[in-house]
């Protein structure tokens, strides 16, 4: 690849921020007004070399110009902006929001690196709303997919490229090579029928079921394969591949999910009011499942990924559930108690002296010195979103199996090296 250049057009360049399929987006800086900007230019996937003469030229040129004139006129939180779109000695380029150290939602897509499903909800009812944004402007997406959702510092979301977006007063986009990703393409799509705002929608709920499942709704080994599945074959419910999310969740998917344009969403305004509902819905629910349904939660926490299912029924017998409001202490330092908490939903603050020591998660345990050694609390934990935790008064020797305690007791060995390990990291990094 070319050495980086000095600048494009006004703008210059002091680094790479990624590179993809179709271009190069480096990092530069605007003199005039004294901002970081992202810089997108076109590459040849051949050479690597920067396009200037080239087959691909010509729709790379179109792709370019439609997303600045695209995204050029919208103006809303939560899409990317773009500034300029110009050709510096016969370079195409397009100068666009610069999102510091962004990551985008393709990165949430695995069973073992799910999002919790509040803050999912918080993106997905952003992109939601900004879509409907777009789409009242006469602007639909048509590549709605994970990575193309970036997320901030700030915990907002941005969508971006809308490189091959329908512009409705104006459209010359079906001249322009592609159609979007074919996992996240709505039925519409797949059949190459007529494309309205609703394929967005499709493409968005493809997106919220995998992000909440790590599991494709319409998942195939072949592409015909793929869009048969996509045209023609409902997903599975919710529930088969999670037992702690509410109903309602379910049924907002299903929604989304219609074949047919007329029976979706009509606007993207109707999905995140839904949502929306959702996510209020979320402050209670869990509190009143069944055992069998507590026992499934309790085997996906990585607490108990090495438990036999006997052993996680042990402890889901012994303990108690219990619930915290976002705000509310779960054990405060210096108190006397011996309880051993492991958390089930939510996250929660360690605290001491009232300055935070670290952040606890789904999965993650707090207590274990006092319930196995007694003495005093040495940290407060106070929960930062409501919080469903599992509770265990008696000492384990008291009801738990001999295998049992001897998984209790190697899995709290595991907790306690990996704290020290990054204890020791810590320690490092600040001598150096």
């Amino acid at each position: 690849m070319n050495k980086l250049p000095e600048k494009i057009g006004k703008y210059e360049i002091v680094g790479v921020a990624g590179k993809g399929a179709m271009g190069i987006v480096y990092i530069g800086h605007d003199p005039y007004v004294d901002r970081k900007v992202a810089i997108k230019v076109s590459l040849n996937n051949d050479t690597g070399e920067i396009l200037l003469d080239d087959s691909l030229a010509a729709d790379n040129h179109r792709r370019f110009f439609n997303e600045a004139k695209a995204a050029g006129i919208l103006d809303h939180p939560n899409i990317i902006k773009v500034y300029e779109a110009g050709d510096a000695n016969g370079q195409d380029y397009i100068a666009i929001e610069f999102i510091e150290d962004a990551d985008t939602l393709r990165s949430f897509r695995k069973k073992e690196n799910l999002l919790p499903v509040k803050q999912l909800l918080h993106y997905i009812r952003q992109c939601a709303e900004a879509l409907d944004y777009a789409h009242s402007k006469g602007i639909t997406h048509r590549d709605i997919k994970p990575a193309n959702l970036l997320l901030t510092k700030e915990g907002d979301v941005k969508i971006a490229d809308f490189g091959i977006a329908v512009r409705k007063a104006h459209d010359k986009t079906s001249d322009i090579k592609g159609f979007g990703s074919p996992l996240y393409m709505s039925p519409e799509q797949a059949s190459g029928d007529k494309i309205t705002h609703h394929t967005d929608i499709f493409s968005l709920g493809v997106v919220l079921y995998e992000l909440l499942t790590g599991v494709h709704p319409f998942q195939a080994n072949t592409m015909p394969a793929l869009f048969k599945n996509i045209v023609s074959q409902d997903p599975d419910p919710l529930s088969e591949h999670r037992s702690d999310l509410p109903p309602s969740l379910d049924r907002v998917i299903r929604k989304a999910l219609q074949k047919k344009p007329e029976e979706r969403y009509q606007t993207c305004a109707e999905f995140a009011a839904d949502l929306a509902e959702v996510e209020v819905e979320l402050e209670t629910f869990g509190e009143d499942l069944s055992d069998d349904q507590k026992l499934e939660l309790l085997s996906t926490l990585k607490f108990f990924e090495t438990f036999s299912e006997h052993e996680v029924e042990e402890i889901l017998e012994q303990g108690e559930w219990e619930v915290y409001a976002t705000g509310s202490m779960i054990l405060n330092e210096g108190e006397q108690d011996r309880s051993f908490y492991i958390i089930v939903s939510g996250n929660a603050s360690v605290l001491r002296m009232n300055k935070e020591l670290s952040t606890l998660g789904e999965g993650d345990c707090f207590g274990e010195m006092a319930w196995l050694l007694g003495g005093k609390r040495t940290a407060s934990i106070k929960a930062i979103t409501k919080t469903v935790v599992l509770r265990l008064k008696e000492p384990m020797a008291d009801w738990a199996s001999l295998s049992c305690q001897m998984r209790i007791n190697k899995t709290i060995q595991k907790v306690l090296m990996e704290r020290l390990d990054n204890l020791s990291q810590r320690y490092v990094m600040v001598m150096n």
